[in-house]
């Protein structure tokens, strides 16, 4: 082969290397560029949906601050009717433990002056004794249960006044009287 076909090949060779590589240069940049202007792309739709979801939230807490306002009002309002209450049940609950400590004296005053008690006395104090306590009732009362279950019971109470009698009679003898 002579020179020229020689150059001929080798130019031949050599345009389509560079077209080829060329190619492939441009593909790359053009590739890389695409990348870019996606990535770019993508990282905005990012920031969008971000900002949209952030204007949402804002929106949405708009929305509930708003809806709220009365349902504070609510609250307040039931704060305030709770606190009524417990001050009413406060000073009920006091009224109460004040009535059984009362109920409990005067039933145990009554039966010490009768000298004994019956089984209703003895069930209606310790009902009451147990309420008192329930409500928060203090020892004093405690002391006067303690003196109430000492009482003896109506039925121990007759028998002692019987045996009483009895004795009475037996030491009053029937003294002759001489004339």
């Amino acid at each position: 082969m002579d020179t020229s076909g020689i150059i001929g090949l080798v130019s031949a060779v050599v345009s389509a290397a560079v077209t080829t590589l060329v190619g492939i240069i441009i593909s790359r940049v053009v590739n890389r560029n695409l990348d870019k202007r996606f990535k770019k792309q993508d990282e905005l739709e990012e920031y969008q949906r971000n900002k949209q979801k952030e204007e949402h939230k804002a929106d949405i807490k708009e929305i509930v601050r708003e809806e709220l306002i009365p349902v504070r009002a609510d609250i307040r309002e039931v704060k305030n009717t709770q606190d009524k209450l417990e001050n009413q049940l406060t000073d009920i609950q006091g009224g109460t433990l004040s009535t059984l400590k009362n109920d409990i004296l005067n039933r145990y005053y009554e039966c010490d002056a009768k000298g004994h008690r019956t089984d209703y006395d003895y069930q209606a104090v310790h009902a009451s004794y147990e309420s008192y306590m329930n409500l928060g009732g203090n020892s004093f009362i405690s002391d006067v249960i303690d003196r109430f279950d000492k009482l003896p019971t109506k039925e121990e109470w007759v028998k002692k006044q019987k045996t009483k009698r009895t004795k009475a009679k037996k030491r009053v003898e029937p003294v002759e009287v001489q004339i």
